[in-house]
């Protein structure tokens, strides 16, 4: 783990966490974002859409619009977390989420090219260079503990992980805002970042994170599971079971690429443990709790009785949802 330093973001932050696999080696439509300041930290995924952003693009080597514009726009933010974590008047906003609309539409007007405005291929289902966003920006809040702006397009989400469980942070923008209903019926997303489309990025601020993992995923990390419990269980079996977080993290890795049925990128942070063992010892408590009462009892339940399991894990795991804020 990260040895502490003298001030700042750094004083908090003990690792860094990240996983990702392409489908389809060299042609995934996920990207990433991550990286860590004095003053300010990153992580964000985003997960181009590939099938309204299917078009294909000579200009930028026969690739997807999806592939193309999540690349696009996580090197986009990155060049704005740059300056951001720089600029004390900046550092100093409350709310970031008008700045990244302004530079994201700046960038993808500056990526979308003739040949996307003229194809015959244009209908109704499909946009230009369409890509989620979900995304935390961190700052030590000067009380011992780190804030973060919550910002998201789509259904990639962001997530907390402390000695309570998993908490999801963002609210998908779709018709199915259940996250255990989602596992099984598609829904369509009603707002996605885009060139041809117009879109919002949602915003609010998470205040107190001391101890835990905050981190943002694509649905290939979440969306093949049997339920958001089954999540958390992925999470923390993969954490107990090592001994060093390069070790989890390959656990991790090696668990999705069996189950994903798509590209996965999973990018995060992990505030306030010392040491590996400390952050196992403190996760084994939750696990302890986890596992009898849920991840084995949904083991043998029917439908009806899983659904009771999901209502009562729900309340914790919805905790910091917006809606329920």
């Amino acid at each position: 783990m990260a040895q502490e330093k003298e001030r700042g973001l750094f004083a908090l932050l003990s690792q860094s966490l990240f996983t990702a696999q392409d489908k389809v080696k060299d042609c995934g439509e996920d990207s990433y974002l991550i990286g860590f300041h004095e003053n300010a930290g990153v992580c964000a995924v985003f997960d181009g859409l590939g099938g309204s952003g299917s078009r294909q693009y000579k200009e930028y080597g026969d690739k997807t619009g999806a592939y193309v514009a999540s690349r696009a726009v996580s090197e986009e933010l990155y060049n704005w977390f740059l300056t951001f974590s720089e600029d004390q008047d900046r550092l100093a906003a409350p709310r970031i989420a008008d700045a990244l609309h302004e530079r994201i539409d700046r960038r993808l007007a500056s990526t979308r090219i003739a040949e996307a405005k003229k194809s015959s291929l244009k209908s109704s289902m499909t946009r230009d260079f369409p890509t989620t966003l979900s995304m935390l920006v961190f700052r030590p809040d000067g009380q011992g503990s780190v804030s973060a702006n919550v910002i998201w397009a789509g259904d990639s989400r962001s997530y907390w992980l402390d000695g309570g469980g998993l908490h999801q942070l963002t609210l998908d923008h779709t018709s199915k805002q259940d996250a255990y209903e989602a596992l099984y019926k598609d829904a369509a997303m009603n707002n996605v970042i885009s060139a041809s489309e117009p879109y919002t990025l949602s915003e609010y601020i998470l205040d107190g994170l001391s101890r835990g993992i905050a981190f943002s995923a694509t649905d290939g990390c979440f969306g093949y599971l049997q339920s958001p419990m089954h999540f958390e269980y992925l999470l923390l079996d993969s954490l107990l079971g090592a001994e060093s977080l390069s070790e989890m993290e390959k656990s991790l890795h090696e668990r999705l690429v069996k189950i994903a049925g798509d590209d996965f990128t999973l990018t995060g942070a992990i505030f306030g443990f010392e040491s590996f063992e400390q952050m196992k010892a403190y996760y084994r408590k939750r696990y302890d709790v986890l596992f009898p009462k849920y991840i084995e009892h949904f083991r043998e339940s029917d439908r009806e009785q899983r659904l009771g399991l999901w209502k009562e894990y729900r309340g914790g795991y919805e905790k910091y949802l917006p809606a329920k804020k």
